[in-house]
This record gives C-alpha cells, structure tokens and sequence, in this order.
C-alpha cells in the first residue's frame, strides 16, 4: 500500500525512499518525509533580491502610516476650494476687488454718555453709523468704533471659517516638547528617532543569517534597494512630499541620511569583495571583469558624489556641488545595470521619478519680464513679476535664474536661486513680488545692475537715462525664469487658529509679511477666525525698516477685526550722532509726533516692502520712533517666552468689543508660530514653545511652530 502524498500547495513534492512503513502519523514513529523538506527549507539559502523588496515594502508600510496620520489635514485643507488651485501652478488672472465692505458702526456704548450727548456729537456718530467704503484699503482705529462687514447686498457677511485638524492631537500633546527638541541645528529627536528607525530596519537584510566578508552581494543589495528612497526625499515635484505634507526642503534631511546610508553600503560590497578575492588568490583576474569595471565606476561617482556633498562645499561652492550631484548620479545609473543587469526595476523606478520630477518642473516654469529696483536700506533687490498674479499660497518660495549674462556675469544664468514670495496671490496688479537679500556673488551682481551699474559694481558708460533713474528711483528691465511655487505651509491653514504669532530675522520678513497680508484680507472677508495677529522681527540695524513700515501701518489699519501687533528689535548698536531730524521724511516726522489716520499710507493690496530712495543711514531716532500704538521699536533681543504667554492670554480673553463678535463663539484653535530666518532662531523657538506651560497650551488649543 502505497503512502498517501500531501500537497504540495505547502512543501514541495520529495520522493519517498525510507525502508520503515509510512504510517501517517506523526507519532507513529520517524517520519522521513517532513523532516527532508523543512530542512531543506531551512538550509535554502535567501534571495537578496527578495529579502531587500519585502524590506522596502516594510519601509512603504511605515510611510503609509505616517500619510494615513496626515490625512485628515489633508481632506480638510482640500474642503477650501481655493486650495485646489493654489500652491501648483503660477498663472495670472484679472484683478478683482473684493465684495465685502467694512462698515463703521456705531458704539452702543457711546449712546449711553452721562447726561446726554449734543446734538453734534449724536450726528457725527450718526455719520460714523452710516459710513461704508467698497475700497480695501479701510482705515480702522481698533477701540475707537465698532466695524461690520457686510456684502454687496448690504447685509451682514456669514463667517466661513476652514476647518482646523491640529498637528499634535490633546493624548500626544505630551510629546511635542520630546520630539521637537533639537539636539543639532535643524535636527529635532523625532528625526533622529526615524533615522535610527531606518538604519535598524535596514539591519536586517544587511546581517541576516550572512556576514559582509562571506556574502558581500547583501550589502550590494541594500545600497540599491535605497535608491529610490534617495530620488523620492530629493524630488522637489515628488509624492512623498504631498502626502506626508511638507516641501522638498523638509525631506532634505531624509535625502542626506539614506544618501548616506548607500555610500556606506556600497563601499562595505565592495570591501567584503575585494577580501574574499584577496583571500582567494583571484582579486586582479577578477578586477578584469567587465561587471567589476563599471562596478567600481559606480562606487567611485558614490563616493565622489558624498565627497562634494559634505557642508563645506555646499556652503562655499554650490555649483561645484550641484554639477557633481548631477553627473554622479547620471553615471551611477547605468553603471549599476551594467554591473548587476538584475538591478534594473531599480534603475528603472528611479529614472521614472526623476523623470516625473523634471516634468513637473517643466509645467511650472515660466518666463517673464522682471522690474527690478535696488532697495539700500535692506541691501537687497526688490523684483516684480506683473504677469503672474496668481496660484501661490502665502510662504511658498519660487526658484529664479536670471536669463541675461550682463547681470550675473557671463555664467549667472546657469545658477538658480530660490526666494520666498513677498506679495499675495490675489490677482494684484503689482504680480508677484520676490525680496533678494545681497550676500553672494549671483546677489550682488543682481542688486549692482538694480542699482544702474554693471554686474561687476562698476559704473556705466554715462547715461542721461541712469542718472535720473539713480536720482527718481531705477527700475530695471530683466528677462527671468520662475520656477514653482514650493514648500510653504504643507497641510497647515494659518487662517484656521485662533492666533497667530511670526518670527522673522533679517530678510525673513518676506515670509511673515505674506502671510499676513492673506491673513488681513481673509479676515475681512470672515474667512479667518484668527483673533490675536503679532509680528516679532529682529534685525541687525534698525534703518532696514524703512521700506517696510509703510507696509506695516498699511496692515495695522486694515486689520479691522484682528488686533496686529508689531514688534521690531535691533541689535547693532546705532550712535546718537546719526539720526537727524532733517533727513526724517514729513509722513515719518508726523508719525513720531502720533498716529494719524489721515495720513496717506500704502495699501497692503500693494506689495510690501515698496522701493525707496531712503539712504542706508537711518533717517529716525530709534529711541523716540513711535508711529504707532500697535508698533514698537526697541533694541536688543526678543523676550519670546514672555511674548508667547501674552499673546496665549490674550487669546483666551479674546475681547469681542474690540474685535470680531462671531470669533468669540469660536472655541479656541491653538495657535501657530510661523518662524523664518537663521537656522539658530527656528531652534530658539522651537525650545521656548517645549517650555510653555502644558495646562496654558491646553486652553488655547495648542501650538504649532511651522518653519520656512
């Protein structure tokens, strides 16, 4: 009688050739069947190839985690139709003027004055009841009257307020200090816990059941499996950054760590192979195979492309590291297939994304037609782009390459420099407006041709043109090509807390100055529930506020239903000497004398940071410089601790009688902290929000730090 045969859907078939019965049994007695094929199941040795593809989808696994954790912001981000458009594609549109009007109403309170009011007072209020304007640039003193917004029909605006999802839910909130403290400029522990996460998962394949000296094709595996990791942290138009709700400056690090991660690879293949040919007697025969040419081709661009990465040549030579990132990886490609033809869905995936990412990048460029014009008191180059108006979101950075040799020298026009936009992307006549700070070669070449002078800093054949362009205010002409808009934001609504507080130093003023002004414009049109508006602003010489106070009243008016509030801070001692009151224009000398709402200030509608001649000396007396109540000026340095429990106070007593009556039935949610400027002051914040009290954050809803 024959034995019966399992199936073989889970061992495979062996012939049966024992001598002792088969009894079926597994306690019957030895069984000779089972015990042949789990060992040889056992002793089978594992496919790298295999083991690295179930490594891979492990990873995908834990980033599809992290995704489902992102997307309720995601969907609710998307609820704003606006939201569809902006922050893809730049276009242009035609100006519209927006349909709400700001009304001024009369005080309830101003009825009720002690034994009776004259019958001029009642008129003027009477008049002050009725006043409305269609213009957006209403002059509103917060506490003097009450407002109201009310449509094209006269009634009053129903709020719409987007929704909020809160990055750090109340049960994880406890964390938030944890995982956001920064151990290295940039670096929080929670990136740091991700990466060890990484290495440890990559452990695995690496050392599993085998040894880099005695299966050195492991390690091989690894760095390859890794690659299209290392294309996806690195796209600027990639999935990942969509999904996990940050730009490519933010996956940045990721990009570093696994680039790292397959150089370090590679070179332990490599060495593990040139051991165990060593050891052999084989190592030079073996160096003559085609495969180990390009191998070592390979490895010698990796460890080239590493080489040229490190910080000093970043940071000293960015084109030398740029051309090398570039041709390494164009050569690493086929070297690998060359190498190891297995490798090619690798290979494949990882030109797709690149592929994909150029293509993006080719749908967002534009070329237009730049004015530019010298801006001396910030020493940067102010450029507007009247023929794109529009797609943006407020904090979004554009990359821009200056297509015209006589402006960044004969080779400027290969290097492209990326800006954060200064201007709203309402359809404003002025476009988009970019702020470009004067600190490298491309910078000065760029702020020498707004100034009229050649790239060099040289003057110019004379001309009757230039000179009265110096004396007026030049403005130049330059061909230019815009590519994005990028990062920003993410997932993140400013307009959906009920505070908001910015940090900028320096030329990181073109960050908050954006926002803000979409802040102030979606508040008059109840599409903020922002209560409590601050901006904190430190920089080196108080005469670089020059351009930008105009701006800044214009803001502070508008800001019918949002108290704003704005403190300026320098730290470079200015002699006494220097000011005088003759240089001190007249709209300025009548600010330090008082708030004047007659006075004719810019309208936030118009870009910030409006080009002057005002010389670089500053034309004001820092110390008694007070143009407005809600505007202060002072030396030294930020007391951030004490400027985030004010304002957390302030919000939670939110006076509705000095502002907006429907934000009052908001329950509070949280408050953002947009920061932009050095390294060092986006970690400085980052620890004074860790060190809010745990039970003050809870009321307000809790805080969020959102970095450009």
């Amino acid at each position: 009688m024959s034995a019966p045969t399992p199936s073989s859907t889970f061992l495979p078939i062996i012939p049966y050739s024992s001598s002792e019965p088969y009894t079926g049994h597994p306690t019957a007695g030895p069984d000779p069947y089972f015990p042949a094929a789990i060992v040889e199941i056992q002793n089978a040795p594992l496919d790298p190839p295999i083991l690295v593809f179930d490594t891979n989808l492990f990873l995908l696994s834990a980033i599809a985690f992290f995704t489902l954790c992102k997307l309720p912001r995601l969907i609710a981000r998307l609820r704003t139709p606006s939201e569809w458009l902006n922050g893809n594609l730049m276009f242009s549109v035609n100006p519209k003027s927006s349909k709400t009007r700001v009304v001024r109403m009369q005080s309830h309170r101003s009825t009720k004055s002690k034994g009776g009011a004259s019958s001029h007072g009642h008129h003027r209020q009477q008049s002050h009841r009725q006043q409305g304007t269609d213009d957006s640039h209403t002059l509103v003193a917060h506490g003097q009257f009450p407002v109201q917004r009310l449509n094209e029909n006269n009634r009053p605006v129903v709020p719409h307020y987007p929704p909020h999802i809160p990055a750090w839910p109340r049960i994880f909130r406890f964390s938030q200090k944890w995982l956001t403290m920064r151990l290295d400029p940039g670096l929080s522990v929670g990136q740091i816990i991700v990466m060890i996460a990484w290495f440890c998962v990559l452990l695995y394949p690496s050392f599993f059941q085998s040894s880099p000296f005695t299966d050195p094709v492991r390690t091989g595996w690894v760095a390859i499996s890794q690659f299209p990791f290392v294309f996806a942290f690195s796209a600027k138009n990639g999935i990942l950054g969509l999904a996990l709700g940050c730009g490519y400056e933010k996956l940045n690090a990721m990009h570093r760590y696994v680039g790292r991660v397959v150089v370090v690879a590679t070179n332990i293949h490599a060495i593990g192979y040139f051991y165990k040919w060593s050891l052999q007697g084989i190592f030079m025969r073996m160096l003559a195979r085609k495969i180990t040419t390009w191998g070592l081709i390979g490895l010698l661009f990796l460890d080239l492309l590493f080489l040229f990465s490190l910080p000093w040549w970043r940071n000293r030579a960015y084109n030398v590291f740029l051309t090398t990132h570039i041709l390494s990886f164009v050569l690493v490609l086929p070297a690998v297939y060359i190498h190891m033809p297995r490798t090619l869905p690798y290979v494949l995936t990882c030109a797709g994304i690149c592929g994909i990412d150029y293509v993006c990048r080719f749908l967002k460029t534009r070329i237009q037609v730049a004015r530019i014009r010298a801006l001396p008191d910030l020493a940067a180059t102010r450029i507007e782009i009247r023929g794109l108006n529009s797609g943006w979101r407020a904090g979004q950075h554009v990359r821009i390459r200056v297509l015209s040799t006589e402006v960044t020298g004969k080779f400027g026009w290969l290097e492209v420099h990326p800006f954060t936009i200064a201007s709203v992307g309402n359809g404003s006549h002025e476009g988009m407006v970019l702020i470009c700070k004067k600190t490298g070669t491309w910078t000065k070449g760029l702020y020498n041709y707004a100034s009229g002078k050649n790239a060099n800093g040289t003057a110019p054949p004379p001309s009757h043109r230039l000179e009265q362009g110096r004396k007026h205010g030049l403005e130049r002409k330059v061909k230019v090509m815009i590519e994005g808009p990028y990062g920003g934001p993410g997932h993140t609504i400013f307009s959906s807390f009920s505070a908001a507080v910015f940090v900028c130093g320096g030329s990181g003023i073109t960050f908050a100055l954006g926002v803000i002004q979409d802040l102030v414009q979606k508040d008059r049109d109840a599409k903020s529930r922002i209560k409590c508006l601050e901006l904190i602003w430190v920089l080196p010489d108080p005469s670089a506020i020059t351009s930008v106070i105009p701006s800044l009243l214009a803001l502070i008016e508008e800001s019918a239903f949002t108290p704003f509030n704005v403190s300026i801070y320098y730290t470079r001692a200015i002699p006494h000497a220097s000011f005088s009151s003759r240089t001190q224009p007249a709209t300025q000398q009548q600010h330090i004398k008082g708030p004047s709402l007659t006075t004719p200030i810019p309208s936030p509608s118009h870009s910030p940071l409006t080009p002057t001649t005002t010389p670089a000396a500053p034309p004001f007396n820092p110390l008694t410089f007070h143009p407005h109540p809600q505007l202060s000026l002072q030396p030294g340095r930020p007391n951030l601790l004490e400027s985030f429990n004010n304002l957390i106070s302030k919000t939670v007593r939110y006076d509705a009688e000095k502002g907006d009556k429907d934000k009052q039935e908001e329950p509070n949610m949280g408050v953002v902290v947009g920061v932009c400027g050095p390294g060092e002051l986006g970690d400085e914040v980052v620890r004074v929000v860790g060190e809010l009290d745990r039970e003050r954050v809870g009321r307000v809803g809790g805080v969020e730090v959102v970095e450009e």
